[in-house]
Parts: structure tokens; C-alpha cells; sequence
């Protein structure tokens, strides 16, 4: 038997079926290349990101750099201006060695003319000392075996005791200058008491017992003491006396003075 309808309907059948099978081939396909594009789109939007980042790194490194360069640039300039400084200072340096040096050399032949020269200043201190007014006597020689022990000293340059032979000459001008006045012990006769000592520059020196009964001064003609009316003294001893402590301001004196016309009676020297 033929059956023709059923032939038809097989072939109408398999184009369908062929039909669908390419539809959803073009679909899978056509899904296949969305995907593809995607992850193309996504690698290269990644892609264009770590672009980004690196293009950021490198901008900051090279920020980074430029601003090491211009601290390195400074501190050279800083280098270059203190060289400058340096050099300038040790020019100067040798300068004043080069000067050193000179007045070294100088200075060689000037000890040697000085010598002598400092020898007679500390002989003739000695020797003033020894004929002066008898005050602070022990203090003052010191100072002059000072003077010499320092000249016959090797680790004392001859510059050093002269300085202090000027030094020593300065103080005994100024006791010229000042008045003073000290305790100590002296010797009269032969007695041998503390007593009050009362210098007034080179003019005169005086002393006067504690019990103020006895005062005296210096006879630089006969080297020894001589007696004054003390109640005829007293008064101006004391003003002195003040004055010379910082107990009163300076004044007017009226003082002793021993001349060779000074007139003795009674064993006291009159005013």
C-alpha cells in the first residue's frame, strides 16, 4: 500500500527538525562570541586599569626622583658655598701660621736682647723693696723670688716673666696710690706686740698699739721707728683708718710726714 501523506509529513518533519537544529546552532554560536567579547571587553578594561596603575607608579616615582634631584642640588650648592668658606679660612690659617712663624723667628733674637733687659728690672724691684718703707715686707719679696725662680724656669717663656715683672712693677705703683691699712705683729726695742699698721701711699707709715696709747711712724733717714704724741694723733689715725677700711669716704687727711727738720719733744713728733 502507498501512503503518500505520510511521506510528505516525514520530509515537512525533518526540515523542521533541520530548521530548529540551525536555530539554536546560530544561537549557541552566536552566544559563543557574546561571551568571547565579553571577556575580551573585561581583559582589556583590565588591561587599560593595570595601564593606569603603572602610568600612576611611574608618575610618582618620577616625582619622587625629580624631588630627590632638587635636594641633591641644593645640598651641592650648600657643599660648594661652605668649600668656598673652607678655603677661605684655611688661606687665612696660613696666613697667620706663615705670621707665627715670622714673628717666631723674631722673636729669637729679641729674648735674647730682653734678657738682660728683665735681669735688671727684677734686681732693681729686689733692691727697692729692700730700701723702701718696711710694709706687707714679706709679701712683697715673695713676689720678687717669684720673678726670679719664673726667669731661671725652663717651662716659663721669657714672655711670661716679663708679664708678670710688669705685673709686680704695676703693684708697687700702685701702692703709691692707695691707702691700707692691716694687723701684725712689730718689733720695737725690744718689745714685740700686734699692733694696728696704717700705709697712706709712699707719703708716711704709721703704727699704733691696740690699747692706742702708743703711735709711731717710719724715719726712712735712721731705718727705724720713732715715737709720736699719740693724743695729739689719734684722731687723724682714726679717720685714716676708716678710710682705708671702706668705713668712710674718702676726705682730706691730716697726717704725719717725717722730715729731716722734724721736730721731736717729749719722745713724740709734733704736729
Amino acid at each position: 500500500m502507498h501512503y503518500p501523506h505520510r511521506k510528505q509529513q516525514t520530509g515537512i518533519g525533518l526540515a523542521a527538525s533541520l530548521a530548529a537544529s540551525l536555530t539554536l546552532f546560530t544561537a549557541t554560536v552566536e552566544s559563543a562570541d557574546l561571551d568571547d567579547l565579553n571577556r575580551q571587553a573585561v581583559d582589556r578594561v583590565e588591561q587599560t586599569s593595570q595601564a593606569e596603575r603603572t602610568v600612576a607608579g611611574l608618575d610618582k616615582e618620577s616625582r619622587q626622583m625629580v624631588a630627590q634631584y632638587q635636594q641633591l642640588l641644593m645640598e651641592a650648592k650648600q657643599l660648594s658655598a661652605y668649600n668656598k668658606l673652607v678655603s677661605t679660612q684655611v688661606a687665612n690659617q696660613e696666613k697667620d701660621i706663615n705670621t707665627l712663624k715670622q714673628t717666631v723667628d723674631n722673636s729669637r733674637g729679641l729674648e735674647q736682647r730682653l734678657l738682660p733687659i728683665v735681669t735688671d728690672m727684677i734686681s732693681s724691684l729686689e733692691d727697692f723693696v729692700s730700701l723702701d718703707k718696711p710694709f706687707l715686707v714679706e709679701d712683697r719679696r715673695r713676689a720678687v723670688a717669684a720673678l726670679q725662680d719664673s726667669l731661671e724656669d725652663p717651662a716659663d717663656s721669657l714672655a711670661v716673666t716679663l708679664r708678670r715683672v710688669l705685673e709686680t712693677y704695676q703693684t708697687e705703683l700702685d701702692y703709691g696710690r692707695n691707702i691700707e691699712s692691716w694687723r701684725e705683729q712689730l718689733a720695737t726695742g725690744d718689745n714685740s706686740r700686734e699692733v694696728d699698721m696704717l700705709r697712706i701711699g709712699r707719703l708716711t707709715l704709721l703704727y699704733r698699739s691696740l690699747d692706742r696709747k702708743e703711735l709711731g711712724i717710719w724715719n726712712p733717714e735712721a731705718g727705724e721707728w720713732q715715737r709720736l704724741a699719740a693724743n695729739e694723733w689719734n684722731r687723724a689715725f682714726d679717720q685714716a683708718n676708716k678710710i682705708a677700711r671702706k668705713q668712710a669716704a674718702p676726705d682730706l687727711l691730716t697726717v704725719p710726714v717725717f722730715t729731716a727738720s722734724s721736730d721731736f719733744d717729749n719722745g713724740g713728733l709734733k704736729p
